[in-house]
């Protein structure tokens, strides 16, 4: 993670979702985001990796368009399959939590997910603690304010380097509530951090959970 450079993939995941949405034979999650959050310079940029991919025969493809060859590699990435299961499986496993009261929802490395943007009236009441890098998440902030001319309600942007500090430190600055039940995701973020830092953030969580959450 370069410290003023948005993460590259917090972009790729972004699209790879609204691309399964689009055009996945067999959806199993509806988020259309992607498109409109990421920045139309960055989704040049992909398409132009795709070209050269093509050009070196590592990507076949038939597309005739820029953007059908951006489906094409994304959808021939190894990470494709991943990110759309692991997305379905947190929100249906949320939407459980939620069912049992929780009422606070941390997503760890948020990147460019819209859950805050596609939540039902339902789940309004949440409040979506969305930490990540400060450079991904202000242009995250940006391209919200772009595409709908206000930020969610009841969503917290929390900037931090978790390779400095833990997740309970950063949510330390907000309004969450540390005696209240939280639904956490950590997704695509661990292996970019170094091991003490993930370390870190587990010993505070078991540290500061509400009782009825802690660990051993």
């Amino acid at each position: 993670m370069q410290e003023k450079v948005a993460s590259r993939t917090a972009l790729i995941t972004g699209l790879m979702r609204s691309r399964h949405t689009r055009k996945g034979p067999h959806r199993v999650l509806d988020d259309p985001w992607g498109e409109r959050l990421v920045p139309k310079p960055a989704i040049f940029a992909m398409q132009e990796t795709a070209r050269a991919a093509k050009a070196a025969g590592t990507l076949k493809s038939d597309a005739s368009t820029g953007r059908e060859l951006l489906d094409d590699w994304l959808l021939c990435s190894a990470a494709y399959p991943n990110v759309i299961v692991r997305s379905r499986f947190t929100e249906d496993a949320l939407s459980a939590a939620i069912g049992r009261g929780v009422r606070q929802y941390v997503l760890i490395g948020a990147g460019f997910d819209t859950y805050s943007l596609r939540r039902n009236g339902a789940e309004g009441h949440v409040q979506v603690f969305e930490i990540d890098h400060p450079a991904t998440q202000a242009l995250k902030i940006r391209s919200i304010l772009n595409a709908c001319g206000s930020l969610p309600v009841s969503t917290h942007f929390v900037s931090a380097d978790l390779a400095e500090e833990s997740v309970f430190e950063a949510l330390s600055r907000g309004s969450f509530k540390t005696d209240e039940p939280a639904f956490f995701s950590w997704l695509g973020v661990t292996m970019y951090l170094p091991r003490e830092a993930n370390l870190r953030s587990l010993r505070a969580g078991n540290a500061e959970a509400a009782p009825c959450c802690r660990g051993p």
